[in-house]
Formats: C-alpha cells, structure tokens, sequence
C-alpha cells in the first residue's frame, strides 16, 4: 500500500528555561498523539499485507474483512486498496458497499477507465441510472475507441425505453470503431426493436462479415431473415452454422422446422427468442460484454463484469459457468471450482460444470475429487459421452478396471457396434491382464473401422512384441501413420517391428524420431538405447538411456519403476564395453 505516513517533529523552545506544567502536558500529548498515528498506520499495513496475502490465497472472505479493516484506518483514500475492495463486495453482492469503496478509489483516480466502468456498472446495478449515464459519456470522452461504454450506455437507454438514443450511442460507436462487430451486432437489435428489419438485417450482414465463426450472432440473422420471410437465406446461414458445429441443437432444430414447410415458419422463429431484442435486462449485456473481455484475455475486466452479472441475476448459469473459467484461465483454481460447484443439479450447465471441475481437480492431483465430480455428472446424465469416457479414463486412472470394464460392457451391450466403446473395452481387458480378449477387441474395431489409428497401432505393436506375422504388423502401422504421420507411438511401433526383423539401420532412424517426439514415455526411449546397443554405439546408449532415467526419477508408477530397473541392469552391461575401448564402442 502506497499509504504515507507523515510524522512531524515537534520542536521545543529554544530557552533554557525549565518547562512549565502546560508545556509538558502539551509535549506528552503530542507523543501520545504521533504514536497513535504510528499505530494505525502499522496496523492499516498489516491488515492490508494479510488481505493480500488472502486473496492471492482465494481466501477472498478474509481478504474482505482485512481488506476493509486497512480501508477504516486509513486517512488518505488508497485507490487499489478500494477498487479491489469494490469488487471483492460485488461478489459478495453487497453493492451499496461496493459503491462507497468504488467512490473512494475515484477521488484519487477519477480517469481510470476500467475503474470508471465499475463504478457505472455498480450504479446501473443498483439502478441509479441518472448517475451511471454521465459516467458512460465521460467514458465515451476520454477513450473514444474503448467500445463497452457504447454498448452499456445503449443498453441502458434501451433499459429506460429510449431506444434512438441507443441506436445514436451505437451510431457513434461504430464511427470510432468500424472493424468492432460489436457495434453493428447491437445496432442491429436496436433496429429490430423497432421493427426496421431491413437496417436489421443490414447491419447483422456487417457484423457477420467482420465476426465469422460467431454462432450466435449467425443465429440472429437467421432470426431477422425470418421475420422477413426470406426462407433460402435463413437455411444457407443455418447451413453455415451445422457446417461448422453439426450436433448444434438450437441451429438443428430450427433447421427442421424450417423444413417441414414454411406453416412451421413460426415455430421455428419461436425457437430463436431467447436471442432476440437489444437486451432489456442490463445482466444480459454486460455478460456479452464479458465474453468480449475474455476473447481479449482481459481476465480481471471480464471478472469484474462476471460478478455484476451474478449480483443482479445469482441463478445466471452461464455467467457463473464462464466466472470459473477465467478464474481457472488466470490460475485461480479454488476459486474457479467454488464458482462451478454452485450451478445447480436442475440447471442446463450442471454437467458441463462437473465435467470442467473434474479436469481441474484432475489436473491438481485430487483424484478423489475429480471422481466424485465426474460421478455427479454422469448420475446426471449417463448418456452424455463424454461424460462417460471421461468417467471410465478416471476409473482407469485408480486401477479400478473391474468398474471400468463393467461400464463399458454395459453401454456395448446398447451400441455394440460403436467402435469407440469396443476400443475402450478393449483396452481396459488389457488393463486387467486379459490381452487375448483385448486384441480380439480390437481387431473387431478395426473391422468395424479400418482408419481407427489407435487399434491399428495397438494389434501392429502386440504382433511386434508376439513376433508373429511381421509383415501384417508392418502394414497396420503404417495404415496408422497415414492417419497421423508423426505420432510418437506409430514411430515406435515400426521402429521396433524393424529392429524384431533385423533392419537396424532403418530401425534406428525410426526409433530415434520416435524417441524425441516421446521423450516422457520411457519404454519408447529404452527401445531407442536397446537399438543402439545392438548397433555397438554404447556411448549413445548410455547417454539416452541416463537421460530417461534421470526424467522418470520421481516416478511414483510400479510399471515405470520396473522399466527404470530394467534400464539400469542394461546401463552396467554396456558399461564393459565401454571401459573396455570407447572409441570403438561409440562407432
């Protein structure tokens, strides 16, 4: 805190004359007086390095009490100590907190823009429109090209039932900002509000020129091209969209309303109203206005934004759900799952929710909790597939391949022919130690599916490792890198069916591509050294084989532990050689 603390000396008369009571009682006052000023200030600091601490810990409850404590003793207003108290108090919802805190940083640091931004933001929340409006336009003054004041002033004149003053903000904006979309997307709104659904249209084109790939905005013209009744223009936008995303639901089934003949003309319109009018409720804008904010990795702006969403609307799932990814995006793992764990079991994003808290927790080492997020999706919705594959990596992942296999072979006994299940079948019956089930399983893959790489690698390597029918493992893993030619594991493979039939030279070259693009996979690497042994270029051996020791040394698997030990055996045979002539066993 860049608090100063002035401490003034204060002089005595220059006589020698002895004190009078008054001037010692005066003089101990301003001891009295300057030490208490010392104590508040340390105690000010204190409670500020704690509150620091606490949120750089995402233990955001004391942040706010020590945070606040620091805000009480200060005298001067401290502009980071009250923005970040502002916002700390938009989470928690209390806004008229939020305010006053958001008013102190101001005094000392009235331009800020982003300051400026949640301060108008925390207004318009608590409805005070009349005194978010000027801090918009000043906004709009000072940086001109900076698009959000533009659009949440429109908003808020579209909130208030004055819409051609909204379509004037967004006029504005797109004058400073042509190449912005966001200005034509809600100009485009304004005018469909007003039933102008040519300038509509007009203006969703230009947008739609400079956003591609935005589904969402593609579903608006859609929506405009309807009202128009221009039907081959909505299925060509609609085209576009299934194009890009073909198991996008809203696009597919306005799609099928649109085919069964234009008497569906209205149900399919009626599909795309939740995308319809330039918003009313302020909460639906700003969190638009977030997902600007994330696109250009303005994570604490989107925050900031995020938290004005929840405070005005706390069951808006998607605010809630993005919330914990820019928090998981800036590495605020804790906080991100506190956010997610509060969508509800009945809402739409409960499971994509789970399934995101069980990568984190993945990600983080706690398994058991991943499982137990993962287990809640899936009792959710046990027919959602990633949900299940995911489940069934996890379960693997704890060794507990019974439960995986039975998973598995009950969702078969559904989809017996879907290769992707009959892959994760089979490789769970490998888990167990059934191998002979599981090459059965995954010869049926490829028969169901001659292009799947993975089962193409997998018989190709378990023929290698059998030395039986070389010529067909050479031919399945080459199939496999025709799918993907650079994949570390099909080089493997054929870099050790080479080696089995005795083609060092082509095995080596293969093995050591093998080898760099797989480095962390240690059985790979020991392939490499065991073809360079064979070759006498013991040096080389001993040089990579070391090094994949070395990288394995925190290995907690008891299957890398036992290639490791493997590995060392094979590193003091070769040391003979090498002590012997190492010239010669270089070469």
């Amino acid at each position: 805190m860049a608090a100063a603390l002035c401490l003034c000396s204060c002089i005595g008369p220059t006589t020698s004359a002895p004190p009078s009571q008054l001037d010692i009682q005066v003089r101990s006052a301003q001891k009295v007086s300057a030490d208490a000023e010392v104590e508040r200030s340390s105690e000010a600091m204190h409670s500020y390095l704690v509150g620091q601490l606490a949120y750089a810990g995402e233990d955001f409850k004391t942040a706010l009490e020590n945070f606040s404590a620091a805000s009480r003793l200060i005298k001067e207003p401290e502009p980071e100590l009250h923005s970040r108290l502002a916002e700390l108090y938009v989470k928690s919802g209390e806004l008229d907190k939020a305010l006053a805190e958001s008013e102190k940083a101001l005094q000392t640091a009235p331009n800020d823009p982003q300051r400026m931004l949640l301060h108008a933001g925390i207004l318009e929340s608590l409805k005070r429109f009349d005194h978010a409006e000027p801090v918009y336009r000043s906004l709009i003054e000072s940086n001109p090209t900076m698009s959000e004041p533009y659009i949440l002033l429109a908003a808020l004149y579209a909130k208030t039932e004055r819409l051609p003053k909204a379509v004037e903000a967004l006029r504005a904006l797109i004058v400073k900002v042509p190449d912005e979309p966001s200005g034509f997307y809600y100009l485009a709104h304004a005018f469909e509000e007003q039933g102008d659904l040519a300038q509509a249209e007009k203006q969703l084109l230009r947008a739609h020129e400079l956003s591609r790939g935005n589904h969402d905005l593609t579903l608006d013209l859609v929506r405009v091209y309807l009202k128009e009744r221009k039907v081959d223009e909505a299925k060509n936008a609609l085209s576009e969209v299934l194009e890009a995303d073909p198991k996008h639901v809203l696009a597919r089934r306005v799609m099928g309303q649109i085919m069964l003949g234009e008497n569906k003309l209205e149900d399919a319109l009626e599909h795309l109203t939740v995308l319809e009018t330039l918003e009313k409720d302020s909460a639906e804008t700003r969190f638009k206005v977030a997902l600007i904010q994330m696109q250009r990795q303005n994570y604490k702006e989107a925050v900031n934004e995020l938290n004005l969403v929840l405070a005005q609307n706390p069951k808006h799932e998607h605010a809630r759900y993005y919330l914990g990814s820019v928090y998981a995006a800036s590495g605020k793992r804790k906080e991100a799952l506190k956010e997610l764990a509060k969508i509800k079991q009945d809402q739409e994003l409960f499971v994509k929710g789970r399934l995101f808290s069980a990568f984190i927790q993945r990600e983080d080492g706690d398994l058991d909790g991943s499982e137990r997020s993962i287990r809640e999706a899936y009792q959710r919705e046990p027919d959602n597939k990633r949900t299940f594959s995911y489940l069934i990596l996890l379960l693997r992942e704890r060794h507990k391949f019974d439960e995986a296999e039975k998973l598995l072979r009950g969702a078969l006994a559904v989809e017996p022919r879907n290769d992707k299940l009959l892959f994760q079948h089979a490789v769970v019956l490998h888990d167990l130690g059934r191998d002979a089930e599981s090459m059965a399983g995954m010869e049926q893959v490829i028969k169901l599916n001659p292009r799947h790489s993975d089962a193409l690698n997998y018989v190709a390597y378990g023929l290698a490792e059998s030395g039986k029918d070389m010529a067909r493992a050479e031919e399945l893993v080459k199939a496999a890198l025709e799918v993907k030619p650079n994949d570390g594991y099909y080089l493997d493979t054929l870099g050790w069916i080479y080696f089995k039939q005795g083609r060092l030279a082509d095995a080596e070259e293969i093995l050591a591509q093998a080898a760099n693009g797989s480095e962390e996979d240690i059985v790979v690497v020991e392939h490499y050294g065991d073809c360079l042994i064979a070759l006498q270029k013991f040096e080389k051996a001993a040089e990579v084989l070391q090094a994949a020791i070395d990288r394995s040394s925190a290995s907690t698997s008891a299957e890398q532990r036992r290639v490791v030990e493997r590995i060392k055996v094979k590193l003091e045979r070769i040391k003979s050689p090498l002590s012997v002539n190492p010239v010669k066993a270089a070469h």
